[in-house]
């Protein structure tokens, strides 16, 4: 499916009008079935529909592990999930609005202490290492350059392992979550990317998948802190060039 559109627009430039075809990044809903009933729409970028699947309902808490999945099906209409378990009573949680773009919400109960993971990882992030792979996440997104009009997301070891776009941070976060889960990968000595500033419910995602740190070129919420911290999660803000913030866990990065 095309993932970039071409819209007839007029521009005004130095005095002057004319007008071209311009690249604007598509956008479409995709219906999530599990166990053949409707669950939930995503608005999302129509790439990557199996991992984005995927990282959503283990974010969504519908899932503790990917062997819990008997079958995936992307389907024109939507993808089809199929749990091992077909009698599982899937019910999606209150949820309360949060400041996230496109489809960010964060469960009521997940915000509640006693319902919060806390991070269990010994590893340790270089400095040098994470300014590196934040130079090469902000120069390959081709999709970002092509159209300005897509967030993106990586998960990192050393060096980043896979990155993702969409048109809501929150779902190329669920795609590279999708991936590792998918491959079988450990998340407790990686970190993720992400293109937008770092909300509360990015916190609960990582603790939801025992993922230590996460990155950003933009700031952290005040809800977003005293969350990492409760979580043991280590949150970097303003990672731009040769220099970061770190607001929690600062043992976690070493030079």
């Amino acid at each position: 499916m095309d993932v970039v559109s071409y819209k007839k627009i007029c521009v005004f430039k130095y005095g002057q009008k004319f007008k071209k075809d311009d690249s604007v990044i598509v956008e479409r809903p995709a219906n999530i079935y599990i166990n053949n009933y409707y669950y939930a729409t995503l608005m999302c970028l129509p790439q990557n529909l199996k991992e984005l699947s995927i990282g959503f309902i283990k974010t969504d808490g519908v899932i503790e592990a990917f062997v819990e999945i008997d079958n995936i099906s992307v389907l024109d209409e939507g993808v089809y999930i199929t749990l091992m378990d077909k009698n599982k009573e899937i019910k999606r949680k209150e949820s309360a609005l949060t400041s996230g773009c496109g489809r960010g919400s964060v469960h009521i109960g997940l915000m509640q202490r006693e319902n919060l993971k806390k991070v269990v990882s010994n590893s340790k992030f270089l400095v040098g290492d994470i300014l590196n792979n934040v130079n090469k996440f902000n120069k390959e997104s081709n999709l970002f350059l092509q159209t300005g009009g897509v967030h993106s997301a990586a998960l990192c070891e050393k060096d980043i392992v896979v990155r993702m776009d969409d048109i809501g941070r929150h779902n190329a976060v669920d795609k590279v979550i999708g991936y590792g889960l998918e491959k079988g990968l450990d998340f407790n000595n990686k970190y993720i990317i992400t293109s937008g500033r770092i909300s509360s419910d990015m916190v609960v995602k990582a603790s939801r998948i025992n993922l230590p740190l996460i990155v950003s070129h933009s700031a952290p919420t005040s809800l977003a802190v005293d969350l990492a911290k409760m979580c043991n999660i280590t949150l970097i803000g303003f990672a731009r060039g040769n220099r970061l913030n770190v607001y929690t866990v600062f043992e976690r990065i070493v030079e």
